[in-house]
């Protein structure tokens, strides 16, 4: 992609995190957790593709720090995932904008990381993210009670199905990515 397309896709992708928008993404559990925090991840990552991954230089200086930049991105994943977090940050401005920016973070480390990891690291880590995605999601579903205060309980179920849905969805992803990485395409097609 062209740096105006990357930039065109980084103004979309934060038109939900807006002021006139934000409330009405915030208002809904599932449009929150499945809009509005995978919009400011995926701005997170074009902000890396257009500003750091394209400087060879600065990427080789990066390398030694992929191991900090997954586990960067699994605490900032996971702090989210916590139902007093949610509220917290639906109810401060101050603990939103943390929120909003952490998340951004996650996104831009882990662009990087998948540019610099090795592919074990990045197994053990978004293979983390997965099963916490999972997790998370199917306890979000399965809870007969509210575990958040602002959210309701069909909500919190809705958001708990995308949450599994995104999540299987990545785990198959990294399946595919790691058989490549690995080398593994080519054996699986002698079986």
């Amino acid at each position: 992609m062209s740096r105006k397309s990357w930039h065109f896709v980084l103004l979309i992708l934060l038109i939900p995190a807006l002021p006139p928008l934000r409330d009405v993404v915030e208002a809904s559990m599932s449009s929150l957790m499945l809009c509005l925090l995978p919009c400011l991840a995926a701005a997170g990552w074009a902000f890396a593709e257009l500003y750091v991954i394209s400087r060879r230089s600065l990427m080789d200086a990066m390398r030694p720090y992929g191991l900090a930049l997954c586990t960067l991105c699994t605490f900032s994943y996971g702090v989210w995932m916590v139902p007093i977090a949610i509220d917290l940050s639906r109810m401060s401005m101050a603990t939103g904008i943390a929120r909003d920016a952490s998340v951004c973070v996650a996104g831009f480390s882990m662009a990087l990381a998948i540019r610099i990891s090795p592919w074990p690291v990045l197994l053990f880590f978004i293979g983390n993210l997965v099963w916490m995605g999972v997790t998370v999601g199917l306890i979000f579903v399965e809870e007969p009670v509210r575990l958040c205060a602002n959210y309701l309980l069909g909500d919190q179920h809705q958001a708990g199905a995308g949450i599994v849905a995104y999540s299987a969805g990545a785990g198959l992803w990294l399946l595919g990515w790691v058989f490549r990485k690995a080398g593994l395409a080519d054996l699986s097609s002698d079986i």
